[in-house]
């Protein structure tokens, strides 16, 4: 949260790498953030005026909706590819209300083929351009809100379990040199991805990596 206010109140535009093993805790971290109400002075303070500071995207959609139902909200989760085609493709001159983007599994974030092939159907016969990562949409969605943005990509190493999915975090440091302001974006991330940002503006920090599981803490003796 540190990093997101400081982005509020300087006036920055930042990608946040969170990365971990599997069970490390990742998620629950993006929903912490999306949740607190710590920005919500930093938004205010600035004439925005109803819906939340922040989101969680998934593309997992019994999560979405088990996490919509458990928090009573569609405001704090959203579904991914609903969000994309709202602000990605339908509405491109619209910024979102929310200041701050979480993205769970961001590694699985799809290639311009997979975009293509989700929507290709969907937007038949309609002026829309499908020549964009989910990456390349999110860094430009984030260019679009006032003032500042930040983007919170939680990655879990390893973890590209579908086609279109294979291109990883590399789609992340290209989508943010794409961007007309890339000088103006700041990157935060583990020391180990530093080289995917070479160009960039990319600061380490050792406590974005989460490599201790949570989930199966137990298991590591059974083989005893």
């Amino acid at each position: 949260m540190q990093l997101a206010r400081a982005a509020a109140e300087e006036r920055q535009r930042v990608l946040i790498l969170l990365t971990g093993v599997p069970g490390a805790g990742k998620t629950l971290v993006g929903l912490q953030v999306a949740h607190c109400a710590g920005l919500d002075e930093h938004v205010v303070q600035r004439g925005r005026k109803g819906g939340a500071p922040a989101t969680f995207l998934s593309g997992n959609g019994p999560l979405v909706q088990v996490l919509q139902d458990a928090l009573k909200s569609r405001t704090f989760v959203q579904d991914m590819h609903r969000y994309i085609r709202d602000y990605g493709l339908e509405k491109r001159h619209l910024a979102p209300p929310e200041h701050l983007i979480v993205f769970d599994e961001a590694q699985r974030a799809w290639d311009v083929a997979k975009i293509e092939d989700f929507y290709a159907e969907k937007m038949r016969g309609r002026d829309v351009a499908l020549d964009r990562s989910e990456p390349d949409m999110l860094v430009e969605i984030a260019d679009r809100i006032p003032q500042w943005s930040v983007v919170l990509a939680l990655v879990g190493s390893g973890q590209e379990i579908h086609t279109g999915e294979e291109a990883g975090i590399a789609q992340w440091a290209a989508a943010v040199r794409r961007s007309p302001r890339a000088v103006d974006w700041q990157v935060h991330g583990p020391p180990f991805l530093q080289s995917e940002f070479t160009g960039l503006s990319y600061r380490r920090d050792e406590r974005l990596n989460l490599d201790a599981t949570l989930r199966s803490h137990a298991a590591a003796d059974l083989h005893r």
